[in-house]
């Protein structure tokens, strides 16, 4: 069993590169055209609830140059980058493989020695009050 988690970065605009991948186009220039650019995320991560390992994970990532025709562009909107990227298979099985064999340690440590702890303090809190309270009674004198 594990947690999915899904973050979406809407469409936002964002700058131009300062160097440009083509020599003699600046910034500036493109500015100068009204062409945009703009980006979307979708980032998806499965996590193991007890260790909060990621087990799995993916990311999908698109950009785009908009108002592309005034750069003489057949389309107005131009996709300048589109990936998928996922975690390796045997990434994944390593990580699982981890995660399983941890598992005991994490929950020893978060869970089981805590509470252990609280109960073991309680129990010698109530002793110490028994033998205080055992010490403070008066006694029957004896005879000899």
């Amino acid at each position: 069993e594990v947690y999915y988690f899904e973050q979406t970065i809407p469409w936002t605009k964002v700058a131009m590169p300062k160097k440009m991948p083509i020599e003699g186009i600046t910034a500036e220039q493109i500015a100068q055209t009204g062409m945009t650019r703009w980006y979307t995320t979708k980032r998806m991560f499965w996590v193991d609830p007890v260790t909060g390992a990621p087990v799995n994970g993916e990311e999908i990532h698109r950009e785009e140059l908009r108002n592309a025709k005034k750069m003489g562009m057949s389309e107005d909107t131009v996709t300048a980058f589109s990936g998928h990227v996922k975690m390796r298979e045997d990434y994944i099985v390593d990580t699982v493989d981890l995660v399983k064999s941890q598992r005991v340690l994490v929950l020893l440590l978060t869970s089981y020695l805590p509470w252990g702890f609280l109960g073991l303090g309680i129990g010698l809190l109530a002793l110490a009050l028994w033998l205080e309270a055992r010490s403070r009674t008066p006694r029957e004198p004896t005879s000899a």
